[in-house]
């Protein structure tokens, strides 16, 4: 069975697409086409909409997804700071996500409040 062209190209696209860390512009160099052109095959609105196409597109990006989420889970497994801090301020914000601009100031009685900064003077002196 003979192999259009597009679906050379598309292959092509896909094949560099997953290759080297799912950068656009490099695939579509590679497959010989515009970003204009890769834009149409995954636009469902246009006529020349690619719904597996879009698939194959859709399931690389999951899977560097997948590759990620291992990488930060590893991180942390191995008592890295910085990726456990990032894991716990996306999955869990409500009790982890940083307030910009606030302090916690602690009150008698063993309260803290927030406080937000809303300007920071500078009169000068030094502490």
């Amino acid at each position: 069975m003979q192999i259009s062209r597009r679906s050379e190209i598309k292959k092509a696209f896909l094949e560099e697409y997953a290759k080297n860390g799912m950068v656009i512009s490099k695939a579509c160099q590679t497959a010989g086409v515009n970003r204009e052109t890769f834009r149409n095959w995954t636009n469902p609105a246009k006529k020349s909409f690619d719904k597996d196409f879009t698939q194959a597109v859709d399931d690389i990006d999951e899977s560097m997804i997948d590759i990620a989420e291992s990488n930060v889970k590893d991180r942390i497994m191995k008592g890295e700071w910085i990726p456990t801090k990032y894991y716990l301020e996306n999955r869990a914000p409500h009790r982890w996500k940083e307030r910009a601009g606030s302090i916690p100031i602690e009150l008698p009685g063993n309260s803290t409040i927030n406080v937000r900064l809303t300007k920071v003077i500078d009169d000068g002196t030094t502490n």
